[in-house]
């Protein structure tokens, strides 16, 4: 997995699961449109946290720092970010996917997630992993006491967009199936 080779080992994460009764290839499109501009949980949170409403697709979160890491089409595709998220006004620091690998700043965390697919007999199974790395004692210090505050909601937040994710590729494999 390109999550895997791009931070092998992690101080936190998360990982959820949901099955799209849809083919990898609608999964993998529902993915690239995912909009969660409909979730009202999703729009308070992200509300409380300050994070502008363009955030709420794949697009708008480059906008605010997040890049694409990686992509093997079909299958996977990693955003990740580097900053000091656990700070009042997070400090986000631009980044290649090449500075992403190589950085090493201390005081720093590098973030990334995926969406992987994998088909199964009953459609495919869509997954999200979250994996933090930090580049210092004092990050993960920092980092420590902001995520045991935002996990459960960056919980909630995976699970609804899985859930867009799912009904969307469904809707798109029912309205393939009738042409």
């Amino acid at each position: 997995m390109i999550l895997h080779e791009l931070i092998p080992r992690c101080h936190f994460s998360e990982k959820h699961t949901a099955l799209a009764r849809a083919t990898p290839g609608i999964a993998y499109a529902a993915i690239l449109a995912l909009d969660l501009s409909e979730s009202a949980l999703v729009k308070l949170l992200y509300a409380l946290r300050g994070m502008p409403r363009a955030s709420l697709t794949l697009a708008g979160m480059s906008r605010i720092g997040f890049t694409v890491l990686g992509e093997e089409e079909g299958r996977e595709i990693v955003i990740g970010v580097v900053g000091r998220f656990w700070k009042r006004s997070p400090e986000i620091i631009p980044v290649s996917p090449a500075d992403f690998r190589a950085f090493d700043e201390k005081g720093y965390a590098k973030a990334a997630f995926n969406f992987s697919l994998e088909q199964t007999v009953s459609g495919t199974v869509v997954a999200t992993e979250t994996r933090v790395l930090c580049t210092s004692p004092s990050a993960y210090r920092a980092l420590f006491a902001y995520w045991a505050m935002i996990r459960p909601f960056s919980g909630l937040v995976r699970r609804a967009m899985l859930s867009t994710i799912v009904r969307s590729a469904e809707r798109s494999a029912g309205a393939a199936a009738l042409r």
